[in-house]
């Protein structure tokens, strides 16, 4: 893989960490965007998180990332999303009602939640942050080395530079992205209030992640 130097290679690694400061979710969300660096303390822990992923050796990581850039589940929501555009409301409702398969009729429902709701970049963002992410974690267990890694990130960070001009939509597509990809109920809770609330609070304060350092977002 080749990707145009945008990042000093020293420097990339704390980028992919601002990367993922602002889509931290959750009750310790607070505690990882102010420690970065304990998100993937253990080997065993990293395994088991990229397992989940369906990742269990180095060459499965590399095949993840590669298909991340190039296509991600950015690819699928916007199949679905670009379908549900064309239907009047009583024709979605129909349609999510009638599928029978729940992976699916999840899709469609998150989809139709945020219809004509969604930035431009749509959901790109979650894809990008998971290659910083992985990324990161490959080098924790040793599947990617250090050069591997920086290229991967350094495409991601173009990726999202071309999909994002603000840290508000970067975060609203992560997000959604997330409940696309999870079993959230998109009508239960809002991952999007919670991120944007996180967000405002972290652009008030000069020593958080998104507000130092190499930013990529402007």
């Amino acid at each position: 893989m080749t990707a145009t130097a945008i990042i000093p290679k020293k420097e990339w690694k704390s980028t992919a960490n601002t990367m993922l400061s602002i889509v931290s979710v959750g009750g310790v969300a607070d505690y990882y965007i102010n420690n970065p660096e304990k998100r993937y303390a253990g080997k065993l822990f990293i395994k088991r998180t990229l397992a989940q992923y369906g990742v269990e050796n180095s060459d499965q990581l590399k095949e993840s990332l590669e298909w991340r850039l190039s296509k991600g589940i950015r690819y699928e929501f916007e199949q679905i999303y670009r379908g549900l555009c064309l239907q009047a409301e009583t024709e979605r409702i129909r349609k999510i009602e009638a599928e029978t398969n729940p992976h699916v009729k999840h899709r469609l429902a998150v989809a139709n939640y945020y219809l004509r709701r969604m930035p431009s970049g749509g959901v790109g963002a979650y894809d990008f942050a998971i290659v910083a992410m992985h990324s990161l974690g490959g080098v924790g267990v040793g599947w990617l080395t250090d050069a591997e890694a920086g290229a991967y990130v350094e495409k991601a960070v173009r990726l999202t530079r071309e999909h994002y001009s603000n840290w508000h939509d970067y975060c609203i597509g992560f997000t959604v992205g997330l409940e696309f990809f999870n079993s959230a109920d998109p009508s239960s809770f809002s991952y999007v209030e919670d991120g944007m609330r996180r967000l405002r609070r972290l652009l008030n304060f000069k020593d958080q992640p998104v507000c130092k350092g190499e930013v990529f977002l402007v």
